[in-house]
């Protein structure tokens, strides 16, 4: 059995490449070769896609060339206009070139970084998990001394914890979820870009001295934030509201990871059909959507909804105050709903998450489902902190330790 394994973020140290000095294991790089490295087992991923010998396959092309979000990530790729219709044809030599190389190498198993989330991984994802192989990849955890692996096998989606990480919270961890348990702090990255902007989340000039050679999209953003400020002008905070918060775009957590719902706006449908009577939906832009650059690609005129039972909230409006007035707290994948199960709030999710896993979550399946998870009270009451650690003690185990990526590759291949 042979593994492909992606160092995309990987320092190459001595630990590793000990391990890694085998017959039985190849790395490959999307687009660069590898540097400092003596290691030889190597390819790179576009030579794949763009080469192969000729191979007899038994293999169904059509899930994968069907597949929307690999025409998504294409455009996201893509400055210039492009043909669809050249790129469909390309895209039928790129599967099979990828399905030959995976077949002449022996390949069982597959271990990316993370989420395969550009264009050529996520078709070697694809293309692995419907000719039997499994998949693996790593992702962080919002207590970031944790991570979780995801595994596909026979196209089956599987959730696995560390288990050498003790299952309760260390001190540190339970400093950090009482903090955020009662107060709502902007994540690091978001004060980042806010301080960036001179302490506001959208400011023209800092834009035109950072983008003025892409003035096209500062005048978008311009227009865009002007938009969304008309919109929002004379909110006020209802009584009983659903709140609905937007991902920033592109990011790979609405695309590839929210599958069809990296259309934001179809999920907000769906919310607005759902809700009971007598509720509204509150709706908030990310704000790094205009903290950081608003494109024409993910933002358009038109983009935002309106209707009779939808408010859009102002950008510069607290999320704390947000969520602790709500009823419920809606993302596609978004970590405010974390957020919100520390402030004891259900929330919905419209992608596939681990968050499954708790107490109070509901992740989209259905309408009808969803509307009977909108129309109860139920709500399990238990502290954040044993809801976190339940769930540390009932999800599927695998062997590490929390120097994440590192670690994940010394301990899977051990």
């Amino acid at each position: 059995m042979a593994r492909l394994i992606d160092i995309g973020r990987l320092n190459l140290d001595k630990d590793l490449i000990k391990v890694l000095r085998n017959n039985d294991i190849i790395l490959f790089e999307r687009k660069i070769k590898f540097e400092n490295t003596k290691y030889e087992n190597k390819v790179l991923l576009s030579e794949w896609i763009n080469n192969s010998e000729k191979c007899d396959l038994h293999f169904d092309y059509n899930k994968i060339i069907s597949d929307e979000i690999i025409y998504f990530l294409h455009e996201r790729e893509k400055k210039l206009p492009y043909s669809l219709s050249k790129f469909h044809h390309r895209l039928v030599d790129y599967i099979f070139n990828i399905a030959t190389n995976l077949i002449s190498n022996n390949i069982k198993e597959i271990i990316f970084n993370t989420t395969p989330h550009n264009l050529n991984t996520y078709i070697l994802f694809r293309v692995a998990i419907h000719s039997g192989i499994n998949v693996f990849w790593c992702n962080l955890t919002l207590l970031r001394s944790r991570y979780f692996v995801t595994k596909y096998s026979s196209n089956v989606r599987k959730y696995i914890l560390p288990s050498k990480l003790n299952n309760n919270l260390s001190a540190e961890e339970l400093k950090w979820v009482s903090e955020r348990s009662s107060a709502y702090k902007l994540p690091y990255y978001e004060q980042q870009r806010k301080d960036n902007m001179l302490g506001s989340y959208y400011n023209l000039w800092v834009d035109i001295s950072n983008w003025y050679k892409r003035l096209d999209l500062v005048y978008w953003k311009y227009k865009m934030n002007k938009k969304y400020s008309n919109l929002t002008k004379d909110f006020v905070l209802p009584k009983n509201y659903v709140l609905f918060s937007l991902h920033y775009q592109p990011e790979r957590t609405t695309l590839p990871e929210a599958n069809s719902f990296h259309n934001q706006m179809y999920a907000l449908k769906i919310l607005l059909q759902s809700i009971p009577k007598n509720t509204v939906v509150v709706a908030k832009e990310h704000p790094s959507t205009f903290s950081n650059m608003c494109h024409w690609k993910y933002r358009w005129s038109h983009y935002y909804l309106e209707s009779e039972n939808l408010v859009w909230a102002p950008i510069n409006y607290n999320n704390g105050l947000l969520i602790k007035n709500s009823k419920i707290v809606a993302s596609i994948n978004g970590s405010i709903c974390f957020e919100a199960l520390l402030l004891k709030k259900k929330v919905v999710f419209f992608a596939d998450n681990i968050f499954k896993l708790f107490d109070n979550v509901h992740c989209y399946s259905n309408i009808e489902s969803l509307k009977k998870f909108l129309s109860k009270d139920e709500f399990i009451d238990i502290s954040p902190i044993k809801s976190i650690e339940k769930f540390l003690h009932s999800a599927d185990k695998f062997s590490s330790n929390s120097k994440i990526y590192k670690s994940f590759y010394l301990d899977f291949l051990k």
